[in-house]
């Protein structure tokens, strides 16, 4: 049975990223190029992903006997990628009672009632609302940071000494280094079916859609396509699943919290527009996403620079590579931030991608003690 479970979910991923084609072809239809090209990006992430996952559930699935080598290198070991496969039945369970629920109440109307009328939400509320999903990525933060290992020990004590249903625990030990990596991913990739799936009923049956007071905060363009919070998950999964921990660290604090930094100030204090007026943000919020981003990106670093535990890496070379890496994510941070939306792409995953790629690219040739 090992690495069936990461096989399964590398499946998901690919039919995830088929769907993602077929949004993209109707926004391109209806919604303009920004939404479809966009769309066309997460597909592509998202079947990266899911090859990731099938090659190495084959690599699990030919090493069945060689156990104490591969199991904990799958990218969600043993018990936990069937764990992420449950969350799969139990959201459609849950769509399907609220779809249940929906044609009940219609059939007992009997008369039409008039449209409410909508009410007018206050720009700073709208905003904090929408970047709610990226401040909620500080609890992600905690659990990688603080409880991951925890979790994860607490876990596999309770599975081996009470329920190991494949009777193989007792000769998988998840390491130090890989344990908060494997629960932080873990609990990610639950989030991104959970909204992922929720996300497709908003778009193709938007009647049953079970949370109808998100869609309070999309923009018009944002309608019929992925949500924001939707594409900032694929982007997150993207760097926990394939960066080494202290970069993803970096990659999701800068990302989520930087974004939401700058677009909360650029609302309530914003008055200086960039690009002389002719974008909507502003350089304070600008210039706040980007002290954000450094400082969480550089904190999370240095505190996961020596995740492998042993040898331990100098605090001298650990600030030094954290600065550079930093430096060079924020930089990149600020150039995104500065041109979107006037190209076809959402900063909400060009962020993660972009960023995690470039330091993991500095991180390979001149500080490979990281990865």
């Amino acid at each position: 049975m090992l690495g069936i479970f990461n096989f399964t979910i590398g499946i998901i991923f690919i039919i995830c990223a088929v769907v993602f084609i077929e949004i993209a072809r109707r926004n391109f239809q209806e919604k303009g190029r920004e939404s479809s090209w966009t769309v066309l990006l997460a597909s592509g992430t998202t079947f990266v992903m899911g090859i990731y996952f099938i090659v190495w559930g084959v690599i699990g699935l030919v090493n069945q006997g060689d156990l104490l080598v591969f199991a904990e290198k799958l990218p969600i070991p043993y018990p936990l990628g069937f764990y992420s496969l449950c969350f799969i039945p139990a959201i459609y369970l849950f769509i399907g009672l609220f779809v249940i629920r929906e044609k009940r109440k219609e059939k007992s109307q009997t008369a039409a009632k008039p449209p409410e009328k909508s009410q007018e939400i206050h720009p700073i509320d709208l905003e904090v609302s929408r970047k709610a999903f990226h401040i909620t990525i500080i609890g992600i933060l905690t659990c990688y940071l603080f409880v991951g290992k925890l979790a994860a020990d607490a876990l596999y004590a309770y599975l081996k000494n009470e329920w190991d249903i494949w009777h193989i625990q007792d000769e998988i030990i998840i390491s130090a280094e890989l344990a908060g990596k494997s629960f932080a991913l873990f609990m990610i990739v639950a989030i991104f079916f959970l909204l992922i799936l929720t996300d497709f009923v908003r778009i193709f049956a938007p009647r049953y859609y079970p949370v109808k007071m998100i869609s309070n905060v999309y923009r018009d363009k944002e309608r019929g396509t992925l949500g924001p919070h939707v594409l900032l998950a694929v982007g997150v999964t993207f760097a926990v699943l394939l960066f080494a921990p202290p970069i993803a660290m970096g990659v999701i604090a800068m990302s989520a919290l930087g974004d939401a930094s700058a677009t909360i100030v650029g609302v309530t204090v914003g008055k200086h527009k960039i690009r002389g007026g002719k974008s909507k943000k502003t350089w304070e919020g600008c210039i706040a996403g980007v002290a954000v981003s450094f400082t969480t990106g550089f904190l999370c670093m240095i505190l996961l620079v020596n995740y492998k535990g042993d040898p331990p890496i100098p605090i001298a070379l650990a600030v030094q590579a954290s600065l550079v890496l930093c430096g060079v994510g924020t930089l990149i941070f600020f150039v995104i931030d500065y041109f979107t939306p006037t190209i076809p792409l959402t900063d909400n995953i060009l962020n993660p991608v972009c960023i995690g790629l470039a330091m993991t690219g500095l991180a390979y040739f001149f500080f490979p003690f990281l990865l």
